[in-house]
């Protein structure tokens, strides 16, 4: 994979991004992660858990393209760089105040964060960066909420979301 750049993260040190990974990172719904607190009002007992879900998302991005790398199916540069944007998106549908805010949201909406993940993903300025980039929208929307259900390789939907996955491996580090 070609990296672009990097990004300093308290956990994981240099993580690497590409290009097209950039391009996601800067857009308005992945930028708006940065005022989204991952522990919501935790910060006021434990003034540390100030972190983000946009440092969290480039944290889960970062382990599911290792995992994704280390698999002994081998999965080629393309579908590497497809499981890496779907964990960079993962939590792109959390709304204010995260899972505090959500059970008002299935009371009023009918709808979870994960089904406005992939509400953002098919209907915002992310659904162009991935086509111009070659990727195909539907697809990285399924992955990111782990319901891709591709039976060919059912273990890439586990990477995201399973009884253990990149997304708890990274808060469950990140939290504590």
């Amino acid at each position: 994979m070609k990296y672009w750049g990097f990004i300093k993260d308290p956990l994981y040190g240099y993580v690497h991004i590409t290009e097209v990974e950039k391009k996601i990172i800067d857009t308005l719904p992945f930028q708006r992660l940065h005022r989204i607190k991952q522990l919501v009002f935790a910060d006021y007992v434990y003034p540390g858990a100030t972190h983000t879900r946009f440092e969290h998302s480039i944290g889960v991005m970062h382990l599911a393209g290792l995992l994704a790398s280390s698999l002994p199916e081998q999965l080629s540069p393309e579908e590497i760089q497809e499981v890496r944007i779907a964990g960079l998106l993962h939590d792109v549908g959390h709304g204010p105040f995260s899972h505090t805010y959500e059970h008002l949201l299935v009371k009023k909406l009918g709808k979870t964060h994960e089904d406005l993940t992939q509400w953002v993903i098919r209907c915002s300025e992310l659904k162009d960066v991935l086509s111009e980039n070659g990727l195909d929208v539907e697809r990285v929307a399924k992955l990111a909420i782990g319901k891709l259900l591709d039976k060919g390789r059912p273990f890439l939907d586990q990477i995201i979301r399973s009884a253990v996955d990149v997304d708890k491996m990274d808060f469950i580090q990140r939290d504590s």
